[in-house]
């Protein structure tokens, strides 16, 4: 008897987790058709949405600021504009495992912070680094601690792979 109720703790658990993910790739094909040849998004099937955005970039070289969509998926984030045909096209990816988020209202030594800079965080990367900006402190507190928390999730998710190559290879010697 015990063990019926193991399997049937088992089958409800595993149909809760298949109503999840059907909820998450019907999100991820929904978002997907909004980006020029977002198709490509969905060759992952790992890959799942996480959040959407306007946010300010501040371009390093030119110093001037552009309007961007923020794409965030677990492993990538995507920043695009709107065309004239209402999709988005993709400016960058950037793969989050090598991401790192500076919140400049956080890393100030003292002294007074602007409102900008409050309402701002640094986005470093090896193929691309820039401050942006968006609307207030709590809507830049908000995809800071987001853009972290996925980060982290996609640096254990990405270990734990290498970690299972690695105990394959042992035993194949």
């Amino acid at each position: 008897m015990t063990a019926l109720d193991e399997v049937d703790d088992m089958f409800h658990k595993l149909h809760a987790s298949l109503k999840v993910d059907h909820k998450l790739k019907r999100e991820m094909v929904k978002v997907t058709t909004r980006i020029r040849n977002g198709q490509i998004l969905l060759s992952d099937p790992t890959r799942y949405f996480v959040k959407e955005g306007t946010v300010v970039k501040k371009c390093n070289r030119s110093g001037r600021s552009v309007k961007y969509t923020f794409f965030l998926f677990s492993d990538v984030l995507i920043y695009s504009h709107k065309t004239s045909s209402g999709d988005y096209k993709i400016h960058e990816e950037l793969p989050l495992h090598l991401l790192k988020i500076i919140d400049l209202g956080k890393n100030a030594t003292g002294g007074f912070l602007s409102q900008k800079q409050r309402k701002s965080f640094h986005v470093i990367h090896p193929k691309k680094s820039f401050l942006t900006l968006v609307e207030s402190v709590d809507e830049k507190n908000e995809w800071v601690k987001i853009i972290n928390n996925t980060i982290r999730l996609e640096v254990k998710r990405k270990a734990q792979i290498e970690g299972a190559r690695q105990a394959a290879a042992a035993i194949d010697r």
